[in-house]
C-alpha cells in the first residue's frame, strides 16, 4: 500500500511541478512609477500690477542753471510772427538732456556759461538774468557782437554764447512742435532767429 502510494506520487509531482512552473514564471507586476505628493507649501510667485507712474529722471542742471538757460532760449529764439520759439518748442528740457549725455569738455563749458550770465547780470544790473528786460539782456549778451571767425570766440563766456545760440536755432528748427506750426507756411519763415537783432 505505501509503494502504490509512493508511485502515485512518483507520478504525479511532475504535473505538479508542470501546473505550478506557468505561475512562478509568470513575470512581476512593474512597481508603480514614483510620484511627489502635491503641496500646498509649493513656492508661488507673487505678480504685482505693473505701475504706469516712473520716477523722474533727475535734471543735469540745478534750478538756478535752468532758470538762467530758459530766459537764455526765450532772447535767443524768442516766438515770432506766429511761429513758437525755443521755450514754447521744449528746447531747455531737450538741452538738459543734451547736455547731460555730453563730454565733460561740453558740461564744463554750458554750466560754467549759465553761471557767467548769471554773474554778469547781478554785477551789471542787480540781479540774475531771467529778471532783466531786453534792453538790460542784449547789454550781457555783448559777446555775441563779436566779429565772426571761422574757429568762433577764444573768450569762454562768448564762445559759450555762439554755441548756445547756434545749437538753440538748430533745435527750434527741428522740433516736432516747430514742424506742425510750419506746416503750411514757408520753411525759411524762421530764417531771421539767427541774423536778427537782440533788441
Amino acid at each position: 500500500m505505501k509503494r502504490r502510494n509512493l508511485l502515485r506520487g512518483a507520478v504525479l509531482a511532475p504535473a505538479a511541478v508542470a501546473v505550478a512552473a506557468p505561475a512562478a514564471a509568470a513575470p512581476a507586476p512593474a512597481p508603480a512609477q514614483y510620484a511627489a505628493p502635491v503641496s500646498d507649501t509649493a513656492a508661488k510667485v507673487a505678480v504685482n500690477t505693473p505701475s504706469f507712474v516712473g520716477a523722474q529722471r533727475a535734471s543735469f542742471f540745478d534750478e538756478l542753471e535752468t532758470k538762467a538757460l530758459r530766459a537764455l532760449a526765450a532772447v535767443m529764439v524768442p516766438a515770432y510772427n506766429g511761429m513758437p520759439g525755443a521755450v514754447e518748442c521744449g528746447v531747455v528740457e531737450f538741452f538738459d538732456f543734451l547736455v547731460s549725455q555730453a563730454p565733460e569738455a561740453k558740461q564744463q563749458l554750458w554750466r560754467t556759461g549759465l553761471h557767467e550770465l548769471d554773474s554778469r547780470s547781478l554785477q551789471s544790473h542787480g540781479a540774475r538774468f531771467e529778471k532783466l528786460n531786453a534792453q538790460q539782456a542784449n547789454a550781457v549778451l555783448e559777446p555775441l557782437k563779436v566779429k565772426w571767425t571761422f574757429y568762433g570766440p577764444r573768450e569762454p563766456f562768448a564762445k559759450f554764447l555762439w554755441e548756445a545760440r547756434g545749437e538753440m536755432v538748430q533745435a527750434t528748427l527741428n522740433s516736432r512742435e516747430y514742424a506742425e506750426a510750419n506746416t503750411g507756411r514757408r520753411s525759411a519763415a524762421a530764417s531771421n532767429y539767427y541774423w536778427r537783432s537782440l533788441d
